[in-house]
């Protein structure tokens, strides 16, 4: 644990800081991190960056969650 920590920011705003899969997960075990944002345009940026070794994960999922309309 503590080898490979990485701060994920959406659209250049940090959204969760030293994330530490191993630690949470352990090797070879899915783990989830939810993360709710808004987006205002077409694009999501999404940045892994490296606090201590370089960041790894194996997959991503993005899903759509609409806001209810008044």
């Amino acid at each position: 644990a503590g080898k490979r920590t990485f701060d994920v920011l959406i659209n250049g705003k940090k959204v969760q800081e030293k994330v530490d899969v191993f630690a949470k997960a352990g090797r070879a075990t899915a783990w989830r991190l939810p993360v709710d944002f808004e987006v205002t345009g077409d694009e999501i940026t999404i940045e892994l960056r490296k606090v201590s070794a370089g960041p790894a994960i194996k997959g991503l999922e993005v899903r759509e969650i609409s806001k209810a309309e008044d």
